[in-house]
């Protein structure tokens, strides 16, 4: 069921977009054994080009090693970093695709980026970074959901097309005027930052979701170790 709503609804085709991170839902709920939102960032799967070690590979004369929020991003470079190998008279076969996940790669103490997805919202494009979509009330509030334990969460979707079904669902089950909900876009790195080390306890409400294709993707790559991490919690 859906969570409770800090105030009312929308209407997708109307959607207005806007940019910039306002405070989150206007409640914490920590609820004794709760998962950190730190933790849940295990569950949002992360692809780098690597060697035959499976170490990542900086290419295309990058000094940063590039994370990769989708597989078919990463497929892609990996295409481009053997051709530039192969034109160079090396051979570059043993590249491939490799999994990690949200946490690792932000924490990572090696220089790294995070590739910016293609989108076809002007906002999003034109954002610094990672665009994350926040679906917020006419007041600047973000809707919350419940996630499959009970604990009602901020979801930032890494997916424009999720949080527009998530934009969707508020006006079928609630019947709100359209008028009252923003599609909001946000950076992925300063949601990362506050995730990671803010000690404001409405933070650990937030959870970076990624798409169904995304997970998907990761499955067939994860190792016997990956795949015992604790599964994502879907928001009922």
């Amino acid at each position: 069921m859906f969570g409770t709503y800090m105030k009312t609804a929308i209407a997708a085709a109307c959607l207005t977009v806007a940019t910039g991170l306002a405070p989150p839902a206007a409640h914490a709920d920590n609820k004794a054994g709760s998962i950190p939102a730190r933790d849940l960032l295990h569950n949002v799967p992360v692809f780098y080009v690597a060697d035959e070690d499976g170490a990542p590979v900086k290419i295309n004369g990058s000094d940063e090693v590039t994370y990769y929020l989708t597989r078919a991003q990463a497929s892609i470079a990996v295409g481009m970093a053997r051709a530039d190998l192969a034109e160079a008279g090396k051979n570059g076969d043993a590249l491939h695709v490799e999994l990690t996940d949200l946490r690792e790669a932000a924490v990572d103490k090696r220089p790294h980026e995070f590739f910016k997805p293609s989108s076809r919202l002007p906002a999003a494009a034109s954002i610094p970074g990672v665009p994350l979509f926040l679906v917020r009330d006419g007041e600047g509030t973000p809707f919350t959901l419940r996630d499959a334990n009970g604990k009602q969460r901020v979801y930032f979707y890494l997916s424009e097309k999720d949080a527009q079904a998530f934009a969707l669902r508020i006006l079928k089950e609630t019947g709100r005027k359209t008028d009252d909900v923003t599609l909001s876009i946000v950076s992925l790195d300063p949601v990362l930052d506050s995730i990671l080390n803010s000690r404001d306890p409405l933070v650990q409400n937030w959870t970076i979701w990624s798409s169904a294709e995304t997970r998907k993707d990761a499955d067939s790559l994860k190792t016997a170790e990956q795949a015992l991490l604790a599964p994502a919690l879907r928001p009922e």
